[in-house]
């Protein structure tokens, strides 16, 4: 793992088995990745050492390519200095820092990206159930066609907005069935964006916010288009929902975003989160219940709903969800009695 220092040494002298510094994987040149993960571990410069001149040119080109943002690169032709710590260009380090692979061969390269895989999996608790035994494994052939593409991570997240508010359309045109396919392949989607930020290092507090804001307007999407195709007082109801999710959501964020934690729900520091202090029986069981809460389940709920032409049970669960999370807030603060603070 690259440690928080002034400046990072990378090592691109040496070659093993057709593989270069230069080299591609899961969309990357091996040196480019070390210098984001550099740049993402808070250094303010990397160093790269090459060869010699054509290797130095080469490497150029692969970082001009793969830029990272925010931080100095210098390629320069010889040895590091004595006592100099380097990192070698043709190791692997996985989204969480610890070494996947050291590449002796091209025949090391795929069991490296099947270890970069396998280290951005979220856990059951973090995915949620759905994701992690559906969407995710949906979502990951999209992310093997994407991952050697120019497309970005927030280009994929605009995606999964489109054919959000593509259900909502096909909603208040009150075509039920094709909303309920559209938002939940808009949610599968939006698995994709984050794989291919972790896998190429581009992850950004930008793109999460983007991400999240997204969902949150495929969703207050969603409910205000089926309210207006089934009609009646339905509208009025959503226009509620959709002021108290507005303002809950906002509170939420702003809370994760001061606490600098991610830029997701799943991660707010609720009273009855695993590992604080309040763990009584209530706690327990609205730590059971939050599973329901999550997007994946969420989300496939109110999609089968849809689907199956039951669209005013669909409504309800939309417009209870967003009046549970609501009140489950307003909860929060009177039982904490103190602005949230993290679990962690």
């Amino acid at each position: 793992m690259h440690p928080p220092s002034p400046e990072v040494v990378v090592d691109a002298r040496l070659s093993a088995g057709g593989v270069t510094p230069v080299t591609r994987l899961a969309g990357v040149p091996l040196v480019a990745r070390h210098v984001r993960q550099a740049a993402k571990a808070g250094s303010r410069a990397v160093t790269v050492l090459v060869a010699d001149e054509e290797a130095r040119a080469a490497t150029v080109r692969a970082l001009a390519a793969r830029p990272a943002p925010g931080i100095a690169v210098t390629v320069e032709v010889g040895a590091p200095p004595p006592g100099v710590a380097v990192v070698p260009a043709l190791a692997v380090f996985g989204p969480g820092g610890s070494l996947v692979a050291t590449l002796a061969g091209t025949e090391d390269l795929a069991a490296a990206e099947r270890g970069l895989y396998a280290a951005l999996r979220k856990s059951v608790e973090l995915d949620g159930f759905v994701a992690y035994h559906f969407m995710r494994p949906l979502a990951r052939l999209f992310t093997r066609l994407l991952i050697g593409t120019r497309v970005t991570p927030n280009q994929v997240t605009f995606l999964a907005l489109v054919l959000g508010l593509a259900a909502a359309a096909a909603a208040a045109a009150g075509d039920f069935v094709a909303s309920g396919l559209l938002y939940w392949a808009g949610a599968t989607v939006d698995c994709v964006d984050g794989e291919i930020a972790r896998l190429r290092v581009e992850g950004s507090r930008a793109g999460e916010w983007l991400d999240s804001l997204a969902d949150e307007l495929a969703t207050f999407g969603l409910l205000a288009g089926v309210g207006f195709g089934l009609g009646g007082p339905w509208p009025a109801l959503a226009a509620v929902a959709v002021a108290s999710g507005v303002a809950t959501a906002g509170k939420l964020y702003s809370d994760l975003n001061r606490l600098d934690l991610p830029i997701d729900t799943a991660r707010y520091p609720w009273f009855f989160s695993r590992g604080t202090r309040r763990s009584g029986a209530m706690a327990r069981v609205l730590y059971g219940l939050s599973w329901l809460f999550k997007r994946d389940a969420y989300t496939t709920l109110v999609s089968l709903c849809l689907v199956a032409g039951l669209p005013r049970l669909a409504f309800l669960l939309l417009f209870g969800g967003i009046e549970v999370i609501t009140v489950l807030l307003l909860v929060h603060l009177v039982v904490t009695h103190e602005e949230p603070r993290s679990s962690d």
